[in-house]
């Protein structure tokens, strides 16, 4: 029997995530401009060429692409072609070689970069009303895994066989 709060947690999950699909545009060019994402970018030591495909679009894509259902490259390229052309600019090719070459360019920090302040901001910003009982609640899961020592470790801590990584916030 599965837990109806389970179910409905994945409900709202997926509404919200089919309605931020279906917005217009790519839907995270307001949620990271191009300023921080260059930044990120510069930071890890990226660069770019002059293409469509700059980090800045190759990221906006990639995320579009993780949110879209289907989760296809052929679709997030199409999404990028009608932004461009909503933007007054010409548009790109459908072809998907541009894109995911750009997405294989895009250094591995970046997102924690670019995630990890975004997700303080909005929490920051959160409505009194959705907090619980005025209070801001975190939640942690308390997962847990062993892991094998290593001859060097036992050395210095007498021995002790594992080591077990817990979840921290």
């Amino acid at each position: 029997m599965s837990h109806p709060t389970r179910s409905d947690t994945r409900r709202q999950v997926r509404a919200l995530r089919t309605r931020f699909a279906q917005c217009d545009g790519l839907p995270f060019a307001d949620v990271f401009p191009a300023q921080r994402i260059e930044e990120a970018i510069r930071d890890h030591g990226g660069g770019w060429r002059a293409d469509v495909f700059t980090p800045t679009v190759a990221l906006w894509a990639l995320l579009t692409q993780v949110i879209c259902p289907v989760g296809c490259c052929r679709l997030a390229v199409a999404r990028v072609m009608a932004w461009l052309v909503a933007q007054g600019r010409e548009s790109c090719g459908p072809g998907t070689g541009g894109y995911c070459k750009a997405r294989a360019r895009l250094p591995e920090g970046v997102l924690t970069q670019l995630t990890r302040p975004t997700g303080r901001t909005l929490h920051d910003q959160a409505p009194q009303g959705w907090l619980w009982k005025g209070r801001r609640v975190q939640i942690a899961d308390g997962t847990t895994v062993t892991m094998p020592d290593t001859p060097e470790n036992q050395a210095t801590s007498a021995g002790v066989g594992a080591w077990v990584a817990r979840t921290t916030w």
